[in-house]
């Protein structure tokens, strides 16, 4: 599987130019200030003069990388026709199986979230229904089939949203680089 994660950063920066001469002559510029440069002087530079004393650059860059972490979300599901407190100890049961399922495996416990938890009545059906979905992080994208055998192993009765992303640091570091 082809996953790929892209980081966009684009931004724009604005510089004062404080004195008339300060860039006189830097750049092969026979005039006395910042008003007689040209774009042609500098070059691969995006720049827009907005006044004669500022200066503005813009720039774009990007950085692809893999991913280093999934997601995906399981439920525990119940339902019995007498009373709620059945589907609560059903849904109690099923979840303690399947978060001590993948804590075995290795994930650990603060890795594993609860996403959701409801129960109700379902008068169409005339039987009280719950579940319990939880939030499961992969620090290894490439065990993401293991863990959804094992998901589907251990009792969840619904798996979906596999998400394949990377981690708030790798992130950082991607964004420094784009930076660069």
């Amino acid at each position: 599987m082809n996953r790929r994660t892209f980081i966009g950063l684009a931004g724009a920066s604005t510089a004062a130019v404080a004195t008339a001469g300060c860039l006189s002559g830097s750049l092969g510029s026979t005039g006395s200030g910042p008003e007689d440069m040209s774009v042609d002087d500098v070059e691969n530079l995006n720049v827009e003069t907005t006044d004669r004393n500022t200066i503005e650059v813009q720039g774009v860059g990007a950085i692809g990388t893999e991913p280093n972490k999934a997601e995906l979300s399981a439920a525990v599901e119940a339902s019995d026709r007498e009373n709620a407190s059945n589907v609560v100890q059903e849904l109690a049961t099923g979840s303690e199986q399947l978060t001590g399922a993948l804590e075995e495996y290795g994930i650990p416990a603060e890795d594993i979230t609860t996403e959701r938890y409801s129960l109700g009545e379902n008068s169409r059906r005339n039987q009280f229904e719950g579940e319990h979905r939880f939030r499961i992080e992969i620090q290894d994208p490439d065990s993401v089939g293991e863990v959804i055998d094992l998901v589907a192993d251990s009792g969840a009765d619904e798996i979906r949203r596999v998400n394949f992303t990377i981690t708030d640091d790798k992130r950082s570091t991607l964004y420094d680089q784009a930076v660069e």
